[in-house]
């Protein structure tokens, strides 16, 4: 059996209408096609771009996700100094209203000195073209333990919710400040995960 073949004249747009005269489907002359109303059933997808800005997507989908580790190596560090690893992450342009970012870390750290006074602090900061901001200050705030040898800091699960600051690239830090003589960091490691999160 041959192909039911079914064209409009050249230059013209194919139509199907509804009863009352409205197109219900209509194909360009270049093979663009437009579906008016809802389309109930798709079927199987297997292909396609679902990245236009038009799409809205279901309130918190995941629309970005990033990983990222730091810190595989020891660190030294003098008085009151510090180190940092950052990650960057620009919010999609449709979620720049009410989106936001979930900040997920896990890190442990210990330095070989215990002299009176000594602390090993932590910030986690974003930044962003119109400013930055402290997300938490992690002294007093994280399981500290300390023995005869060590000073450290140990988080697991840590999660912070970081509203999207307009269009810009955004960048996550994790700064880890010593004070106090000058000691090595060791073990120390930086797991983590960003996920941008849709808002209408």
């Amino acid at each position: 059996m041959g192909n039911l073949i079914i064209k409009p004249n050249t230059g013209g747009d194919l139509k199907l209408q509804d009863e009352g005269g409205t197109d219900a489907i209509s194909i360009s002359t270049t093979g663009n096609t437009t579906l008016a109303g809802t389309a109930n059933s798709l079927g199987t997808v297997t292909a396609g771009n679902l990245s236009n800005t038009a799409i809205v997507y279901p309130a918190d989908s995941i629309v970005q996700h990033k990983t990222g580790m730091g810190w595989t190596s020891v660190l030294s560090l003098a008085d009151s100094s510090s180190a940092s690893i950052s990650q960057t992450m620009t919010p999609r342009s449709y979620n720049t209203t009410n989106g936001y970012f979930m900040w997920d870390i896990n890190m442990s750290a210990y330095k070989n000195d215990t002299s009176s006074g000594d602390t090993l602090r932590g910030t986690l900061e974003v930044s962003y073209g119109g400013g930055s901001y402290v997300v938490q200050g992690f002294s007093g705030q994280y399981m500290f333990y300390r023995t005869s040898t060590e000073i450290g800091i140990s988080t697991s699960g840590l999660r912070r919710q970081v509203s999207v600051q307009g269009s810009g690239e955004h960048t996550f830090r994790l700064t880890l400040t010593t004070a106090v003589n000058t000691a090595n960091i060791y073990q120390n490691t930086a797991v983590w995960e960003i996920k941008e999160i849709y808002k209408p």
